[in-house]
């Protein structure tokens, strides 16, 4: 079920994963916590959260192999 139960394990969950991650996945629960506490539908709000967690984990991992690709072909220029 989308509620903010399952959203704070899910944070706990992608925190440990992902320490370096900690305050904007918390950002992300936080603010569904207050959207939802303002009245707004707690699933939306757990899915926008859930949404915006993936595609933050998903630019991170990107940028580490960009920045990978960049060390390697430092390396072969040396």
């Amino acid at each position: 079920m989308m509620n903010l139960e399952f959203l704070v394990g899910y944070c706990k969950n992608k925190i440990e994963q992902y320490p370096v991650l900690r305050g904007d996945i918390e950002d992300f629960c936080y603010l569904a916590h207050d959207e939802v506490e303002q009245g707004n539908s707690e699933p939306h709000e757990v899915r926008l959260a859930l949404s915006d967690i993936e595609q933050l984990i998903e630019d991170y991992l990107q940028r580490i192999k960009e920045l990978e690709l960049e060390l390697k072909q430092l390396k072969g220029e040396l």
